[in-house]
């Protein structure tokens, strides 16, 4: 008896489905991009409930006749390609004919189509991937589909669906990206009835840009524009201090795709090593036309990923036409030295960088870090405890969670210390029992404020101080969604902000120590943050808090009196966790009297 069995049309469809649809945004993705396929110039995305109720695309495109529209929901019906040696040559963006038949198979779908030459158009209704109906119809030359009900039939698929609001920034950054992609159409998307993006469809990349992100934005960018007989690479490029904590603001078009590569993130990323601290990633929207033969498109099931038949050819070519962008604009210098390319001289920065990581570990090899259930992950418990040696942190240190509500944590206790005086205005340089203590002043501050925010805070909101003139934030609409969903705990914190229409919001008071503009600086990190993949916290306020604490302390390069140094120490003696900095860095580290003496031979 056999024990392999031919699967159904039904569970065949479902399971093929799994694999082009994820959730709500793969949908408008596959709608949106055949809309483009047809030649539209606009089109209208409307979703409800994240698209998991309802998702509506409209465009002006060529329409489909009858027949067409009952073949476009038949497995591999397509009208892109006709044998596999179009594949090699793929102009368009979709090509598989398996968007619609996926999409039909786990919803309800409704498509209304007329070609413009036609009297009249035609109706199809599916559910579950099943005919329930095909009428002629009165209708606009174009095509509408309507998605309802998304997974309703496969139940294990709706479960993991997020809630209509992340749904809903899915969705968002699907048509943003799209919309980058095609700035010669007119794109709108609303959700729940409100309007979240409009572009105006001029053909001009600069002018989408603006509609999308913001005039700042576009300030912010230099033009790249550089071609041979291969490749064009066209589009913007970030000024060397115009970045972002996450690569959310990186576009990569290929041949009118928008797409995922690693390749080309860590082309544009190269030119900037060495000029954005570590952490932070440069802006990037960069459109490369190639020829179709040299890119293979068919490796994804949702065709986000590509592979270049010459990867070392294009990171090459994109790494110097940024480098280009950035040198002819003269806003910042690049040095690469005696003109070696910019790829050999950041391989030689890094071989210094190992040569000095390694001497370092040779000399500090006595220096390290205790983790004890005492003490939080990270604590420098050797500077206040050690008797042979200092203490300072090796590798990376785990952040700390928020202050223990109540009681003391069981830790050494803080010395007492004396200021003697600042190394270049960032480390409060200390005398103490043991030796020569080493604090960084914004850590330490830091630290400070962090506990005493969280004190203040309790369960009660935090006392406001109203601003004269409103400071004003532009979004774009993913950043604009995020925003909303945290106004209400940003009002709780002091700091209220009113949705002005559109993607404009002003700041209409702060919490009491800082101004307009350091809390819109807060808000785009919050944003940021909160974008950035697996993002997850136990308490939303936490974030938040940190970030308060860090815009409140003082920084580094700060001249402190000697007053003002022994007023930080004092303070961060009596705190509940004086040792590491909110993030987890290192407050303090000790140089003790045995070391010194030793190291100097008087022993």
């Amino acid at each position: 008896m056999t024990r392999i069995r031919i699967l159904d049309e039904d569970t065949a469809n479902k399971i093929a489905a799994g694999e082009v649809i994820e959730r709500p945004a793969s949908v408008v993705k596959e709608l949106v991009e055949n809309a483009i396929d047809a030649g539209s110039t606009r089109i209208r995305i409307s979703i409800e409930e994240g698209g998991i109720k309802k998702i509506q695309v409209r465009d002006d495109g060529s329409g489909m006749s009858r027949e067409d529209c009952q073949l476009a929901f038949s497995r591999h019906g397509t009208s892109k390609i006709k044998h596999a040696g179009d594949l090699l040559r793929i102009r368009t963006l979709g090509f598989r004919g398996e968007a619609l038949p996926s999409i039909a198979a786990v919803s309800r779908v409704t498509l209304m189509s007329r070609q413009r030459e036609d009297l009249e158009g035609t109706v199809i209704r599916l559910e579950g991937g099943k005919l329930a109906g095909i009428t002629p119809a009165g209708c606009p030359a174009g095509t509408e589909v309507i998605v309802e009900d998304l997974f309703f039939n496969t139940p294990a698929r709706k479960k993991y669906l997020k809630r209509p609001a992340t749904e809903a920034f899915h969705a968002i950054a699907a048509v943003q990206k799209l919309a980058v992609a095609h700035p010669a159409v007119g794109f709108q998307l609303w959700h729940n009835g409100q309007q979240v993006l409009a572009t105006g469809g001029s053909g001009v990349l600069q002018n989408a840009l603006v509609d999308l992100f913001g005039l700042e934005f576009v300030e912010n960018l230099v033009p790249v524009n550089w071609k041979n007989e291969v490749i064009e690479i066209t589009g913007y490029a970030g000024k060397g201090f115009f970045s972002r904590s996450n690569r959310d603001q990186q576009f990569f078009i290929v041949n009118g795709r928008a797409v995922r590569s690693p390749l080309l993130q860590g082309a544009v990323e190269r030119v900037y090593r060495g000029l954005l601290p570590n952490g932070r990633y440069p802006v990037a929207v960069i459109s490369l036309r190639v020829d179709p033969e040299e890119v293979d498109v068919n490796v994804h099931p949702a065709k986000l990923e590509i592979k270049f038949a010459d990867p070392d050819r294009i990171s090459q070519a994109l790494t110097g036409a940024v480098h280009r962008a950035l040198q002819e604009t003269n806003h910042i210098p690049l040095v690469t030295g005696s003109g070696a390319p910019v790829q050999e001289v950041t391989k030689r920065i890094e071989r210094v960088k190992e040569a000095v990581d390694t001497y370092l570990q040779t000399q500090l090899k006595d220096y390290q870090i205790e983790h004890t259930a005492e003490t939080p992950a990270g604590s420098l418990r050797g500077p206040l405890g050690a008797r042979e040696h200092s203490e300072v942190p090796q590798g990376t240190v785990d952040p700390v969670a928020a202050p223990a509500p109540a009681g003391r944590v069981e830790q050494e206790p803080f010395p007492e210390l004396v200021a003697i005086g600042q190394l270049h205005d960032s480390f409060i340089l200390a005398q103490g029992a043991e030796g020569l203590y080493i604090v960084d002043q914004h850590a330490a501050h830091e630290r400070i404020e962090y506990e005493a925010l969280w004190d203040k805070m309790g369960t009660s909101a935090c006392e406001a101080q109203g601003l004269a003139v409103p400071v004003t934030l532009e979004l774009n609409p993913v950043d604009k969604e995020l925003l909303i969903n945290r106004m209400v705990l940003l009002r709780d914190m002091g700091i209220i902000i009113e949705h002005f229409g559109k993607n404009t919001f002003l700041i209409r008071a702060v919490p009491l120590g800082f101004t307009g503009e350091e809390i819109a600086e807060l808000i785009w990190e919050i944003i940021h943050t909160e974008k950035q993949p697996g993002h997850k916290t136990q308490d939303a306020r936490e974030p938040v808090i940190k970030m308060l604490a860090c815009k409140k302390a003082v920084k580094a390069k700060q001249r402190l009196s000697q007053v003002e140094q022994q007023a930080l120490l004092d303070k961060l003696a009596r705190l509940n966790r004086p040792f590491t900095c909110p993030h987890g860095r290192p407050v303090i580290i000790c140089l003790s009297m045995k070391e010194l003496l030793r190291r100097f031979g008087r022993s």
